[in-house]
C-alpha cells in the first residue's frame, strides 16, 4: 500500500493532543527511515476531578507502543514542547525505546 512506502516524515510546528494519536498512525509506516518532530507542541490537558485529584491525559493511555515497530528507522529527532515552552520527553522516550 502507498502509506507503507513513505520513507521520511517530518512534522513542523504540529499540534499533537495525544501521543497515542500520532503513534497509532506511525506504526503503519514500516518503511519509515527518518522521523522528525520539529518544534511540535503538545496540548497537555490536565483534568481536575476535584481539587485534590487530577488526571493527566497522558497517564490514562499507556498502550502507546503496542504494535509499534519501525524496523527501518535510521534517524529520529524529537523537539516536543508543551504550550508553556517546557520540553516534554515522553514521546521521545516511547519512540527511542522501539529502537533499542
Amino acid at each position: 500500500s502507498q502509506h507503507n512506502s513513505l520513507k521520511t516524515l517530518i512534522l513542523n510546528n504540529a499540534r499533537i493532543n495525544y501521543n497515542s494519536n500520532i503513534l497509532s498512525y506511525i506504526k503503519y509506516l514500516q518503511n519509515l527511515q527518518e522521523l522528525r518532530f520539529n518544534r511540535c507542541i503538545c496540548n497537555r490537558n490536565v483534568f481536575f476531578n476535584n481539587k485534590y485529584d487530577k488526571n493527566d491525559i497522558f497517564d490514562e493511555e499507556k498502550n502507546y507502543e503496542e504494535d509499534l515497530w519501525l524496523p527501518n528507522l535510521k534517524y529520529l529527532q524529537v523537539d516536543y514542547i508543551d504550550e508553556k515552552g517546557e520540553e516534554l520527553n515522553e514521546l521521545s522516550f516511547i519512540l527511542s525505546s522501539i529502537l533499542i
